[in-house]
């Protein structure tokens, strides 16, 4: 059984979107096109600001790819960690583990809140060790369980 979404958030839906074009303020222009049906494309924008820096680039184009912190040192170029945990600290006023923990539980939600995948996915996906794991983390970082923060969107 498929739940309604809460129509307040109807907005901010595309469906039925085969491709799309997003024109920045400076002129530049990107393409998504759609790959696979009923899947879920969450697109996340950055200010040009961050951009501006070579490693902010290369940290926020390697971080999604499902690696530690050491690894994301590696695929940034890096071959010294303490290096990378003190260039990254003075770009994001943060530890890189922290940084990467917030963006994966960034995602979770947007998962949790914006489609009908079930825990279970959620909890393969993200490479949680159990059903139990997934929602203690998602409890700890956000103050409330993923079922009943979906239950509140959709209600």
């Amino acid at each position: 059984m498929k739940k309604e979404r809460n129509p307040k958030f109807d907005r901010y839906l595309a469906k039925d979107v085969t491709g799309l074009e997003v024109t920045f303020r400076d002129g530049t222009k990107s393409n998504l096109k759609a790959t696979f049906e009923d899947k879920v494309v969450v697109m996340k924008v950055y200010p040009n600001t961050l951009l501006e820096h070579p490693f902010v680039v290369s940290v926020l184009e390697n971080y999604s790819n499902g690696i530690n912190a050491a690894g994301l040192a590696v695929n940034c170029g890096y071959t010294c960690f303490r290096t990378f945990q003190r260039h990254f600290k003075s770009n994001f006023n943060d530890t890189v583990y922290n940084w990467m923990l917030k963006r994966k539980m960034e995602d979770i939600r947007s998962l949790v809140i914006g489609t009908d995948m079930s825990m279970a996915e959620i909890t393969e996906m993200f490479n949680f060790k159990s059903p139990a794991h997934f929602t203690n983390a998602y409890k700890k970082h956000f103050g409330i369980n993923p079922s009943e923060e979906r239950n509140q969107v959709t209600e």
